[in-house]
């Protein structure tokens, strides 16, 4: 990546590390998975690590093809990605957190841990809108996986 300029490579890369970063989750991971044991964590960590990026590459290599079958222009992904956004913090100020799903087991509940992983930890908090809504403008953009083509 050069630095000297600014061109379409540099943006991105910047965007994607804003969209998609372990600074964003880290919080609400620590949060969530305080008071379990290392196993239970390290299983959390790596199926929400993996859901996002899974999710990130279907975007990546289906965003293009979406953006082109429903006829979309990239300015309606990234309003729609803000929109997305701003329910998200209107959700997290307004309402009170819910508690993660739980399962009845006896008469203990117990936390279902796949779905904590996924929901709320991989998608919104390490793969957000602003990086879902970067890799579908990205993926229009690229002419092959390495080469973008100039948007002028």
């Amino acid at each position: 990546m050069n630095f000297d300029r600014i061109d379409t490579e540099l943006v991105t890369g910047l965007l994607l590390l804003i969209g998609i970063g372990p600074k964003i989750a880290l919080v609400p991971f620590l949060e969530k998975t305080k008071g379990m044991d290392a196993h239970k964590t390290r299983e959390i960590d790596t199926r929400m690590v993996t859901v996002a990026i899974v999710t990130a590459l279907i975007l990546f290599f289906a965003g293009a093809f979406l953006m082109k079958l429903l006829h979309i222009t990239g300015g309606a992904v990234s309003i729609g990605g803000g929109i997305v956004l701003m329910l998200l913090a209107l959700k997290m100020t307004l309402r009170p957190e819910h508690p993660p799903v739980e399962a009845e087991e006896g008469s203990e509940r117990v936390i279902d841990h796949h779905q904590l992983a996924v929901y709320p930890l991989a998608v919104p908090y390490l793969l957000n809108p602003v990086g879902m809504t970067v890799l579908i403008i990205a993926s229009d953009k690229a002419h092959s996986f390495w080469t973008y083509r100039d948007p002028l």
